[in-house]
């Protein structure tokens, strides 16, 4: 699943990703270090403008938005040890962390297997694992807009 060529910047096509003063922040909620960094390096190579920090468990994630972190959206895998990522999201919510959040569930899961997780407050979306680098930029643009 290797990140394609960025392309150009000259090539870069400005209204592709929303722009703002500050740069979007996007929290990788991800156990596999491997696969965080190739969603990270797609996320800064595919989104200009957009910043993806990783918490390698659901523990460290809680820890990091207890703290006061905020980011425009929450990329959080289902399939962790410990926390999973339905924990995590039920322990955001019951703490009000999730007032201010969008999510969007990762998962090699079928959709249908994680119907309960998809229906909680605040998220937004579902992408299917293995991911596609450019399946991923254009939904994570699509989330973004959107908020």
């Amino acid at each position: 699943m290797p990140c394609h060529t960025p392309p150009e910047p000259s090539r870069r096509d400005p209204t592709d990703t929303p722009t703002r003063a500050t740069p979007f922040r996007i929290l990788l909620v991800e156990d596999d270090a491997d696969v965080a960094e190739l969603l990270s390096m797609c996320v800064d190579t595919l989104l200009e403008g957009v910043v993806a920090e990783h918490a390698p468990s659901g523990v460290a994630a809680l820890e990091r938005l207890e703290a006061g972190a905020r980011f425009d959206l929450i990329l959080c895998d289902i399939m962790m040890p410990g926390m999973d990522g339905a924990r995590l999201l039920r322990e955001l919510s019951s703490r009000g962390l999730l007032q201010d959040q969008r999510v969007a569930v990762l998962s090699a899961v079928e959709r249908e297997r994680i119907v309960d997780t998809l229906a909680m407050p605040n998220v937004v979306g579902f992408i299917r694992k293995p991911v596609d680098p450019i399946r991923l930029a254009e939904l994570v643009k699509g989330f973004l807009n959107a908020g």
